[in-house]
């Protein structure tokens, strides 16, 4: 009988938390090392998240608007995991919209203002 292939996968954000007897020689196949997002992968990132709430971004708000306030986030969120520039990008849509309840139907521009002021009152995270 053939014996069987097993895989194993591990994953970590600091390799350093790692036993350094399983790093040695021979032990793993493939160590993968994924680097933090860079500022326009966190800039594109924020892009994607905002277009969910301003589909039609040229009609409602300027599309100049719309870039700066994703190029705030990933000024704002520099160190930040993938997950961690989505996380800022969710927060600040809800902080946005729970601040704005009272209003029934908040004007884009108004939404976006909210937003920004959101971002900007985050710490950096470098």
């Amino acid at each position: 009988e053939e014996a069987g292939c097993i895989a194993v996968i591990g994953i970590t954000q600091n390799v350093e938390w790692v036993d350094p007897a399983l790093l040695r020689p021979g032990r793993l196949g493939k160590i993968l090392t994924l680097e933090l997002p860079d500022f326009e992968t966190r800039r594109l990132i924020a892009l994607k998240e905002f277009e969910k709430i301003f589909p039609e971004a040229s009609l409602v708000v300027s599309r100049e608007a719309l870039i700066g306030l994703c190029r705030l986030v990933a000024e704002r969120t520099r160190g930040a995991t993938c997950a961690g520039v989505i996380s800022v990008c969710n927060d600040s849509k809800r902080s946005c919209m729970k601040n704005l309840e009272a209003a029934n139907y908040p004007s884009p521009p108004i939404m976006l203002a909210a937003i920004r002021n959101f971002v900007l009152a985050l710490e950096d995270h470098g």
